[in-house]
């Protein structure tokens, strides 16, 4: 922006000698003190443009630099009396300070000032403009992110609910179209038996195997950036593993060989809500043939 210039109109003609200017004794009474003359011109933009003036005049009015400037309010107009010159008063054996009443307006602006002032002004709304988009364009992309992974979370779970069906249909057929065993009730399994988890970890946390393994036409095919491990402590995964782990409390009675597995080897996972087998057909499909030395060891 164009620097703000002023102008100065006095009220009365300024000259040199004690016949120009009013004596500070003979200034109007009541006036508001605003502090001493060389502070005003130091402190305020109308002090500077009246040093100005009054130096292009040919006033060096450092001499009276300690007096006081004075500010009158007329008609809403405010006028500054500034004392500019001292002279010598022989008959009174003293010095005089002499006044001129004066009014410091804003000079109007230059066309070339004005145009500087537009230029910034068009300059500063294209950096606003620029700065709207930027952020407009930054919600965009988190938006983008949240829907990103809402679907992510809606792909994991669709994937778990695919194997829980599986798991269920795969223990119907394991037991001749029976009901999936129920939870919750003791059995007695032999000493000997050892359940093995299988589940998944993704950014360090661990997930139901579902989330990290996706059926696809039949097979199984790991998450890209996600582990598949397996677990035979109790400290393991979600809790399953053990000897005898949790095939006890799930599947009562039950041998693990009735879904392919070794008689004295368990294997399940977790679904995020509780524990199921894993049948040899699925980790088949799962691990590939080979699958025992995979979960086993």
């Amino acid at each position: 922006m164009a620097t703000k210039s002023y102008q100065v109109k006095y009220r009365m003609e300024l000259g040199q000698g004690d016949g120009y200017g009013i004596a500070a004794e003979d200034i109007p009474k009541g006036m508001d003190q605003v502090g001493k003359q060389s502070d005003w011109i130091k402190s305020t933009p109308e002090g500077l443009a009246v040093f100005q003036s009054l130096k292009g005049n040919g006033f060096d009015i450092v001499d009276v630099g300690t007096d006081p400037v004075y500010k009158q309010v007329q008609r809403g107009e405010t006028v500054w009396w500034v004392p500019y010159a001292k002279y010598y008063n022989a008959r009174a054996v003293h010095y005089i300070v002499r006044y001129i009443p004066l009014v410091v307006s804003a000079a109007p602006q230059s066309v070339e000032d004005m145009q500087a002032d537009l230029e910034q002004h068009k300059a500063e709304q294209a950096a606003l403009l620029e700065q709207h988009k930027a952020e407009q364009q930054q919600l965009v992309e988190q938006m983008k992110a949240d829907l990103e992974l809402q679907k992510a979370k809606l792909q994991g779970e669709m994937e778990l609910n695919k194997l829980r069906k599986e798991m269920a249909d795969l223990q119907n057929q394991a037991n001749g179209g029976a009901p999936a065993a129920p939870t919750g009730y003791p059995g007695a399994p032999a000493a000997s038996l050892r359940t093995y988890e299988v589940f998944g970890m993704i950014n360090g946390q661990k997930v139901p195997l579902a989330q990290v393994a996706a059926n696809q036409g039949g097979r199984y095919v790991q998450v890209p950036g996600s582990r598949i491990l397996v677990g035979d402590a109790p400290s393991d995964g979600f809790g399953l593993a053990g000897v005898p782990g949790a095939w006890a409390t799930l599947y009562p009675g039950q041998s693990p060989a009735n879904y392919g597995l070794d008689p004295d080897k368990a294997v399940m996972g977790h679904d995020g809500t509780r524990g199921w087998v894993l049948p040899a057909s699925l980790l088949s499909q799962a691990f590939g043939p080979n699958w025992r030395s995979q979960i086993y060891g």
